[in-house]
């Protein structure tokens, strides 16, 4: 970062999930003049994300469906990749409870 001054205009963006692991050179003022802290996201937003990772998938099958009070209760404290993950993984169980329902029928 030394040597870059009478560079105007330049932009340096950078993100990270461990903003304890910076370095303190890196932080100090003078080096970067913005930090922008974004949270874990809320319940709502929880609850949004994980339906986003489900898709169209039906969730049906014999399998009690939980409540969205229950995804976001179970889901507290994870990150916004962490529950697309979990509507991810359920739709990818309903698909498989799906393929095995249709097997053992025909």
């Amino acid at each position: 970062m030394d040597g870059a001054g009478g560079r105007g205009g330049v932009s340096v963006i950078a993100a990270t999930n461990r903003p304890d692991l910076l370095d303190d050179a890196i932080v100090r003022p003078g080096r970067l003049d913005r930090h922008v802290l974004v949270g874990p996201p809320s319940g709502e937003a929880r609850v949004g994300i994980v339906r986003s990772g489900l898709g169209k998938a039906r969730l049906g099958g014999g399998a009690r469906k939980p409540s969205w009070a229950e995804v976001r209760e179970a889901t507290a404290g994870f990150s916004g990749a962490e529950c697309e993950a979990v509507g991810r993984g359920a739709a990818m169980r309903a698909m498989q409870r799906a393929l095995e329902s249709a097997e053992s029928k025909g």
